[in-house]
């Protein structure tokens, strides 16, 4: 998927939600929809599906949802619908929930932890990162024993690595780029 155009879709929808003053209502319904799709095969097939009618995928919707999902998304998906771009709503909608938070001076951060974090392990990293971004971090957390100590966290496009597989995958490559060899290769 083109980051721009997901981009283009988001900001837009943002600036339409801003002037009716409906973010956080628009932001839960279209997650209400990308959360359906992803969770539901049939249903995104459906949707997604190149010879079936905009508008029968819409009123598949609308029954689905009914008032739960705000008539500005159903009105935004709509237009993705109608453009053969209803493979972007999930895209979109996660693009749409980084700006509508980047806006309130927030930003939500995936971390992966090779064990369970404490709530006071959990709240340090996030004070943390808070200090570094300036803005109010909210996190996921996921264990991911690979890792084997440490933490990845990822913001958006860019990834702070503080594991300890990270730590010695980078000193392998350092050790490689001097010249050192792998063994049995020489």
């Amino acid at each position: 998927m083109s980051g721009a155009v997901t981009r283009r879709y988001a900001e837009g929808l943002l600036a339409v939600a801003e002037a009716a003053g409906d973010v956080d209502a628009v932001a839960a319904g279209l997650e209400t929809i990308a959360k359906a799709l992803a969770d539901h095969a049939d249903l995104k097939g459906f949707i997604e599906h190149p010879l079936i009618a905009p508008g029968a995928k819409l009123d598949v919707l609308r029954r689905v949802f009914g008032e739960t999902v705000h008539e500005t998304v159903y009105r935004f998906v709509r237009v993705l619908l109608d453009r053969d771009r209803s493979a972007y709503i999930t895209a979109v909608a996660e693009q749409f929930r980084a700006f509508a938070e980047a806006a309130r001076g927030r930003v939500h951060v995936h971390i992966e932890a090779a064990r369970p974090l404490s709530d006071a392990e959990r709240t340090r990293l996030e004070q943390g990162l808070s200090q570094a971004t300036g803005k109010q971090v909210s996190s996921d957390v996921e264990v991911n024993a690979d890792l084997l100590a440490g933490y990845r966290v990822r913001l958006g496009n860019r990834v702070l690595d503080a594991s300890l597989r990270g730590a010695i995958n980078q000193f392998s490559d350092q050790l490689l780029a001097a010249g050192a060899s792998e063994e049995g290769t020489r």
